[in-house]
């Protein structure tokens, strides 16, 4: 997963260029379609980045809100000067940028997709930047592996055709000319995976750039009978810093920290999710784990089931997993990386949690999915200590614990969102519609430079911890 934020953070770190330079060689005209001929029609995620409108904002700024853009895209001590960060990578950047996922064997693979001006220098842009990636492009568009695979070789011989439009293209099965749109500032379509219980055959989403926050708005088609599926049944935790509600079977996954996950998870009727921070215990590196930290992470996840054989073998299965282990008389999982939480089994329910799950019934008639997240009050709650009962040497404490709050406090700078909420609603026309909000924590700027200075933090703490 951080090959693919350390690719995506890259790609948001090359609009930080001389804007007015940039503009003034070239005419802003409606950027072509062309790039969704290359799309495989076995997509199922694709985002489309519309960088013309990235750059309009963003020239803006630079031309007529020049303290505020520097602060942000190229802070520095006082009486230092501001260091270039353009790259001319030989990317067109007035083109689109597509990223989209694709689903081979038991991983999932995400690839990009851009025109360029200059082979030569996207080249040696690559070699330079991204040694380890891996291309194929024809005479206009490039696409890009951002993601690793355990199937190198075919996918290789995939990215050949890609390139080349030897693969059945996505344009075949949907027109996204009619479903993207060019005011907008990334586009999403998505096709959830297919099960006996999954409710949505697909859909869309986009995200406008405002002053101080992001608006999500969309729209999903439902299967046949979708008016009698049930509603979320619990509400969100207004005291949790994240707190999710689902009715809709779209998670098939429990993910733990970097790559580790818990896969196939059987069909639920009902989701609950709740976070609020993390105890991690740095631990001596005698325990075999592959972090220094044993993780207590302050979450409660329940689920209720809808066929308890088949959660009875999901749950055997888990005991069978490389790098998680389940002991059957404390009911606990630990996972390889240090992560640690209890779990409950019944006849109708199933749940992970560290202290017991509480719920408070919805009122709400029509909606499916619901979510919170309040960025500050999760890192407030991630606190560090030393194992007692395993610890590691004076001095590795002393770094160890260092680290981890620095590592916070890091994120805390480069992380520019202040709160995000998104639901999906049912409507009365057989349609399924989300809408959300990202806020920013800076009221007085706009949330596309603040997306333009995180995503040169983010890089630089990839950079520096991966």
């Amino acid at each position: 997963m951080h090959h693919l934020k350390k690719y995506g953070a890259i790609l948001i770190l090359l609009l930080a260029f001389p804007i007015a330079r940039f503009i003034a060689n070239n005419l802003v005209l409606e950027a072509s379609t062309d790039i969704y001929a290359y799309i495989p029609q076995e997509s199922d995620f694709i985002i489309e980045i519309n960088t013309k409108n990235f750059i309009a904002e963003i020239g803006y700024h630079r031309l007529f809100e020049e303290t505020y853009f520097m602060d942000k895209v190229y802070p520095t001590e006082e009486d230092e000067k501001p260091e270039e960060k353009y790259v001319d990578s030989g990317i067109d950047f007035f083109s689109k940028v597509i990223l989209f996922r694709e689903q081979w064997a038991d991983e999932s693979i995400w690839l990009a997709l851009v025109k360029y001006k200059n082979i030569d220098q996207v080249k040696k842009y690559f070699l330079e930047y991204m040694p380890d990636a891996r291309f194929e492009y024809d005479n206009e568009y490039m696409v890009i592996q951002m993601s690793p695979s355990s199937n190198q070789e075919n996918l290789d011989e995939h990215l050949k055709k890609i390139s080349t439009k030897e693969i059945k293209g996505f344009t075949e099965r949907v027109n996204l000319t009619e479903v993207f749109s060019p005011d907008k500032e990334v586009n999403c379509y998505i096709i959830p995976k297919i099960t006996a219980h999954n409710q949505l055959i697909e859909g869309s989403l986009s995200f406008d750039f405002l002053d101080d926050h992001i608006a999500i708005e969309g729209s999903f088609t439902p299967v046949p009978g979708f008016n009698e599926t049930t509603p979320i049944a619990y509400a969100v935790n207004e005291d949790k810093a994240f707190s999710m509600r689902s009715s809709l079977n779209l998670f098939h996954s429990i993910y733990w920290f970097k790559d580790e996950k818990i896969k196939n998870l059987p069909e639920y009727s009902q989701l609950a999710l709740d976070y609020d921070g993390a105890e991690m215990l740095l631990v001596h590196r005698n325990q075999g784990y592959t972090t220094p930290f044993i993780s207590y992470p302050d979450a409660d996840l329940h689920f209720d089931i809808i066929n308890q054989n088949l959660w009875d073998n999901f749950f055997d299965s888990l005991q069978v997993i490389d790098g998680i282990k389940i002991d059957t008389i404390e009911h606990k999982i630990t996972t390889i990386e240090g992560a640690s939480i209890h779990y409950v089994r019944g006849e109708k329910l199933f749940e992970m949690t560290q202290n017991g799950v509480n719920l408070s019934p919805s009122e709400e008639a029509k909606l499916y999915f619901d979510l919170q997240l309040k960025l500050d009050p999760m890192l407030d709650n991630v606190v560090f200590k030393v194992d007692t009962e395993n610890p590691p040497s004076a001095l590795e404490q002393t770094f160890g614990i260092a680290i981890g709050y620095n590592m916070v406090e890091n994120i805390r700078d480069f992380a520019k969102m202040e709160s995000i909420v998104f639901q999906i609603i049912g409507t009365d026309d057989d349609l399924v519609k989300a809408s959300g909000r990202i806020e920013m924590k800076e009221k007085n700027g706009h949330s596309m430079v603040e997306s333009l200075s995180f995503g040169q933090g983010a890089l630089l703490f990839l950079t520096d911890y991966f």
